[in-house]
């Protein structure tokens, strides 16, 4: 099965870049079809994870070109996208927890063949994506390091270390560290 992206990801995205003033010049940058999901996203629709793919490569080139400020707008985007209900949740659950849920998180977001396996210990988590032909692009590894980073701030109050250990054009494998409150 092709891999497909839920609407709601052009709908932070959006968010994002209107909060910056730069969602005009990033969809002008876009074909017709990617910028008509970026502009007027349906958050319930599904998009082709190609939409997705060129969507980020455009706000890397026209608002975070450097790796860092891009995993800040990866995780600015996910922070956008959780609802109020779910951040509330997300501050009284543990981050063990709540990362061992980032494959039910995945399959609300995405449609595809990928898997992910969590494993958790005292204080840090080990996720290993698999069967995701897009992690072969940097973005999508810096995506992944935002959105983990985001979630894990959510519950601990601080940013977590997340390191990217190994990727390969279908698999990617993160560790992520927390300091509790």
């Amino acid at each position: 099965m092709s891999s497909e992206v839920k609407g709601a990801w052009f709908v932070a995205a959006r968010a994002w870049l209107e909060s910056r003033s730069s969602l005009e010049a990033t969809a002008r940058v876009l074909a017709a079809d990617v910028r008509r999901a970026l502009v007027e996203p349906i958050p319930t629709g599904w998009y082709p994870e190609a939409f997705l793919q060129e969507a980020m490569a455009a706000v890397r080139t026209v608002v975070a070109p450097e790796p860092a400020q891009f995993v800040d707008a990866m995780d600015a985007c996910t922070e956008i996208g959780t609802s109020r209900f779910f951040r509330a949740l997300l501050r009284v659950a543990s981050p063990g927890f709540v990362l061992q849920q980032v494959p039910t998180m995945w399959r609300l977001i995405r449609r595809g063949d990928a898997r992910i396996v969590v494993k958790t210990d005292v204080g840090s988590a080990r996720l290993v994506y698999s069967g995701f032909p897009y992690f072969n692009d940097e973005n999508y590894c810096l995506l992944t390091e935002g959105a983990l980073r985001a979630v894990v701030r959510t519950c601990t109050g601080r940013n977590p270390k997340v390191t990217l250990l190994r990727s390969t054009a279908s698999s990617l494998e993160v560790d992520v560290r927390w300091v509790k409150r």
